[in-house]
């Protein structure tokens, strides 16, 4: 099966904090947003909130813009895993990659 031009990967990051006793999370390249009771729990929703939002933009054909108008870039090739984790004072950051798959394939999964 030949690869569509449009099949790839993106990193992005995701950002969680505690405020007010929960755990507030975010993917800012795509202003994503979410929470949880728990660091883990922020960050399986942050993950699922930003995965839905990409499927969304993808049905109603506004990836390549969004993506444009990001700075998201399209790697053909799977980066290595490199779940660069930073803590700093009161913040965890990590990354996201994913595949992002051609018009009529939905995102199934993250890495």
């Amino acid at each position: 099966m030949k690869k569509s031009q449009t099949d790839g990967y993106i990193i992005v990051t995701l950002r969680i904090w505690e405020e007010n006793n929960h755990f507030v999370s975010e993917c800012p390249e795509l202003d994503v947003a979410s929470c949880g009771d728990t660091i883990d729990e922020a960050l399986d929703n942050i993950k699922e909130a930003t995965l839905l939002y990409i499927n969304t933009i993808e049905e109603q054909g506004e990836r390549q813009r969004i993506f444009h108008e990001r700075n998201i870039r399209l790697h053909h090739v799977e980066p290595p895993e490199s779940r660069k984790i930073d803590v700093r004072l009161n913040e965890f950051i990590t990354t996201l990659i994913t595949r992002v798959p051609a018009s009529d394939d939905p995102i199934a999964s993250a890495v």
